[in-house]
């Protein structure tokens, strides 16, 4: 019907009725239709300059005010003083203590457990442990304790030696 070899502009195609390629016409077309490896990118025009320039001078944009908001923060931050550091918390003893030492050196037991969030017998566990390690002097006073520090007794508890 025509000949196999014919280039393939010179190579005439029947179409069928319905518009299409018969099937031995696709496939010597798939044969002999020349390939390119290569993908055609169309010409370098004005608006593909303009294009590539607004890309490369967004991307620029982009780092620099990535770079100016980065320095904001880490100046911002350098600019703050630190907090102090916490102070470690401290021992029921030495709470006790510092109560002691922020009255004067003299304290009722009943105002501990007023100032403190333990039970009565926390505070006279606590007072007792400091009494053993003579840290604190516990004073009677009817139906009181009065915590005191060494030295700090009122006259009329001391002896006449001290």
């Amino acid at each position: 019907m025509f000949a196999e070899n014919a280039p393939l502009s010179t190579r005439p195609f029947t179409a069928r009725p319905d518009g299409l390629l018969d099937l031995a016409d696709v496939a010597w077309v798939r044969a002999n239709a020349p390939i390119d490896d290569v993908p055609v990118v169309g010409p370098l025009t004005v608006d593909r300059v303009v294009v590539l320039i607004g890309l490369a001078l967004g991307v620029v944009g982009l780092a620099l005010l990535g770079s100016i908001v980065r320095t904001r923060l880490t100046a911002s931050d350098s600019d703050q003083q630190s907090p102090p550091a916490p102070e470690p918390p401290l021992t029921d003893h030495e709470y006790v203590l510092k109560l002691l030492a922020e009255n004067g050196g003299r304290i009722k037991q009943a105002e501990i457990v007023e100032s403190v969030d333990w039970s009565k017998a926390k505070v006279s566990r606590v007072v007792a442990d400091l009494e053993a390690e003579r840290e604190i002097t516990k004073l009677r006073l009817g139906r009181e304790n009065l915590i005191c520090r060494p030295g700090s007794e009122p006259a009329a508890s001391r002896t006449k030696d001290e």
